[in-house]
């Protein structure tokens, strides 16, 4: 993944200050207080230990930094063959007791959905999460 990244963005790395890393998923190798916002996206499911990565999260977030955290809900990734494999599936309410336990704060939540179309080409819809957390 972090080659593809790299290969599919080349024009935004070689024209802007954006570069990609690659870690070991559980140290992130930057100083604290690095960034203003960071965000992932459907990357909740492979953290193995949620506390401790939500911790390095924080670390790296500048005081009053903002943080979104968007994932699929359980309910719909049971539906999916491949999720059984590797991942652990979360609702809001999980997500919530999670933070509870760090430095941040949430100050907003969304529950959405979309219908998408998936790779097999029938229409899908997906139920997703976007927490904003704070700082």
């Amino acid at each position: 993944m972090h080659y593809q990244a790299k290969e599919i963005n080349a024009h935004f790395v070689s024209d802007n200050d954006i570069s990609f890393q690659l870690y070991d998923g559980k140290h992130i190798p930057f100083s604290d207080h690095s960034f203003e916002t960071i965000m992932t996206v459907n990357t909740i499911y492979f953290w193995q230990n949620p506390k401790t990565y939500l911790s390095e999260l924080c670390r790296v977030l500048r005081p009053n930094g903002n943080f979104i955290l968007t994932f699929a809900t359980k309910k719909f990734m049971k539906g999916l063959s491949f999720a059984k494999h590797g991942f652990t599936l979360y609702e809001l309410e999980d997500v919530k007791k999670l933070i509870k336990t760090t430095g941040f704060t949430i100050s907003e939540t969304k529950e959405l959905e979309e219908v998408v179309q998936s790779k097999d080409g029938s229409m899908v819809h997906r139920e997703f999460v976007v927490v904003k957390l704070l700082k």
